[in-house]
């Protein structure tokens, strides 16, 4: 059971919100105007000239605000995260432990420019956001409400629990969309007991999981034979594509996984 604590935020902004958000403009604005008005400014003319400058530049700002924060600001609700794993080596989160620029279709509707951080152990999105103190907070958005994301050049998308195929509910890396074949990997990192002896017990270890889905059916695989089952009618020609290309041996699992569905695509009828 995860010791990862949250705080619940209202679901739409509030007066604290908006308070936030005309500190940040206000902000915005005197940097913008400090480059605007420099110390040698001695004619009237050239005054009058950088307050058309200033206005227009106020209009700019709050409108590039608005579309980069106020057209999000729905996305900046949720719970608020803490990590509570202490004493384990590394991270939770996929790729990396900071925030990356990405994209989320969230409740229907798609938002850019996004900080995030998937975290693959708890299978939960977060979002970058600011607090009224200024300190950076993570959001976990509510989980239903998430379609998909692209993040680290990946797109991941949310499927449903399907008890006949055995698979579980969740975010799924879409590696291959195919007219005949989709290959899926479940990004997921687990605790384990730490190989070394150091001043850590513990340790998140990547455990990723591949699935091949076809004709309405998903399939764990786990290596070449389990993959060739799955694509049986076209067993003989990935065999000879497969020794051609080296998978499995010269290149790593998932991207002979990839390369073997993407033939498989490619020379279905």
């Amino acid at each position: 059971m995860s010791n990862d604590s949250c705080i619940f935020f209202m679901r739409r902004p509030n007066l604290h919100w908006l308070k936030w958000k005309f500190w940040h403009i206000s902000t915005f604005l005197f940097l913008l105007g400090s480059s605007f008005f420099s110390s040698d400014l001695i004619a009237q003319e050239n005054f009058l000239s950088q307050n058309r400058i200033t206005d227009s530049a106020f209009v700019r700002v709050v409108k590039q605000y608005d579309q980069a924060i106020g057209r999000n600001s729905m996305l900046f609700t949720g719970k608020e995260y803490y990590s509570r794993h202490t004493g384990v080596r590394g991270d939770q989160f996929y790729n990396e432990d900071y925030w990356e620029e990405g994209t989320v279709e969230f409740g229907g509707q798609v938002y850019d420019n996004i900080y995030l951080k998937y975290n693959t152990f708890s299978d939960q999105l977060f979002v970058e956001h600011f607090s009224l103190s200024g300190t950076i907070t993570s959001l976990q958005l509510y989980k239903p409400d998430v379609n998909g994301f692209r993040l680290f050049g990946h797109r991941f998308i949310q499927i449903k629990k399907d008890s006949i195929s055995n698979i579980k509910g969740g975010f799924y890396d879409e590696l291959v969309n195919g007219s005949h074949a989709q290959l899926l990997a479940k990004r997921n990192k687990e605790i384990v007991a730490a190989n070394s002896v150091n001043s850590y017990l513990k340790e998140y270890r990547v455990k990723d999981t591949y699935i091949i889905k076809r004709n309405g059916s998903y399939y764990t695989v786990r290596n070449k034979r389990a993959a060739l089952k799955v694509l049986s009618d076209k067993k003989k020609e990935l065999r000879k594509y497969i020794k051609a290309n080296h998978l499995f041996l010269l290149k790593e699992k998932e991207q002979s996984f990839i390369e073997m569905v993407r033939q498989y695509n490619s020379i279905a009828a």
